[in-house]
């Protein structure tokens, strides 16, 4: 078995003994994700896959067969490109994974009472497209996000660690440079600006939160790029949660204007609402060259490696152990929530999609 994995299985102390994985499988850093729950006793592991740019479904079911039988888990994985009823209303934890997005009503309602769903990621990334969480509070499936801040799963130092990749393959040197900041999650940009300040560059970082995250509002964005153009090497977009285009006269200056002021600036995407006409059309140096629509990562942790996918799906994994386990042992929807929060990084949801 991959050192890694068990390495995982013994930090969160996973034990998926008679339960029933629904997850995906998938190419690359992703590819590995099943057999961490085979590894921590899983009865059995479904698999969706699909098409995507990444692999045809294919070629991921024969890849996903062959590491099985290297790991000698032929006889509890199952994977396929078309889900049945079965597969749904036999599953005791549904992993939110992107080949089994969008989770739909219909699915919702082929689940078994006692069927939880972890998110593998934290609350504030969740939108609409990725489950009826609706569907989900009428049948009483308890979902959860997990807690990505605070061990045992910090994957801040991920972050920082990506996004000073993301800062060198955008041809910025980071030490001397002086960078601007845009983002407001403090689970991401916090760790992104310590880790650009230690190698000795300097961040100016501007969120839509005042004053509890960065110090400087969007809205005094427009006057810091015109009177310091000359002096910026750089602008990284790590917004997650404000959904308005942030360069534009309300808030900055359009791309174009930028270059015009500062040909020499570079454009580091890691996420955030970017209108990619302007930004193609002005000529302005930009990394990555595909950028993914609002909501979605352009720029994350898999481009360090297979590692913190395996991390945070792990993670994930015991917060569906804690959920399932508890509506297994016959506690209503809150108690178990309160459980999977005393025994597994889960992390509950703010506001009217709170179970607690």
């Amino acid at each position: 078995m991959n050192s890694k994995i068990n390495k995982l299985i013994e930090k969160y102390d996973i034990d998926l003994t008679n339960l029933v994985i629904l997850t995906e499988a998938a190419s690359g850093p992703y590819a590995l994700n099943p057999f961490i729950a085979l590894a921590a006793n899983a009865k059995k592991v479904i698999c969706k896959t699909t098409h995507s740019h990444f692999a045809k479904a294919e070629n991921v079911i024969a890849d996903t067969i062959e590491l099985a039988k290297k790991f000698q888990f032929e006889d509890r994985i199952f994977v396929k490109d078309n889900l049945d009823d079965l597969d749904y209303s036999s599953a005791d934890i549904i992993t939110n994974s992107g080949h089994l997005r969008p989770i739909t009503k219909d699915q919702i309602n082929l689940l078994k009472s006692t069927a939880v769903i972890p998110l593998m990621w934290e609350t504030w990334e969740f939108h609409d497209g990725y489950l009826d969480i609706a569907a989900c509070k009428q049948n009483e499936i308890l979902v959860m996000g997990t807690n990505e801040s605070h061990p045992p799963c910090d994957m801040r130092n991920y972050g920082a660690a990506f996004g000073l990749k993301l800062l060198f393959e955008a041809g910025l040197e980071i030490a001397g440079n002086k960078i601007i900041l845009l983002g407001s999650t403090d689970t991401l940009c916090s760790p992104i600006k310590r880790a650009i300040e230690n190698l000795g560059g300097e961040v100016i970082w501007f969120s839509s939160l005042f004053p509890s995250l960065g110090g400087n509002h969007y809205s005094k964005l427009k006057s810091y790029i015109i009177e310091n153009a000359a002096q910026i090497d750089g602008i990284l977009f790590a917004e997650h949660l404000f959904p308005e285009e942030i360069m534009s006269n309300a808030f900055g200056v359009s791309f174009w204007e930028l270059y015009d002021l500062n040909p020499n600036i570079k454009i580091a995407i890691s996420c955030g609402n970017i209108n990619i006409d302007s930004l193609v059309n002005s000529k302005l140096h930009y990394y990555p060259r595909k950028i993914e629509s609002f909501g979605y990562m352009t720029y994350q942790s898999y481009h360090l490696g297979a590692l913190p996918v395996m991390d945070l799906f792990a993670a994930g994994l015991k917060v569906g152990e804690a959920m399932a386990r508890a509506r297994l042992a016959g506690h209503d929807i809150r108690e178990s929530a309160i459980c999977a929060m005393q025994n597994s990084p889960a992390q509950d949801f703010e506001g009217e999609l709170s179970w607690i």
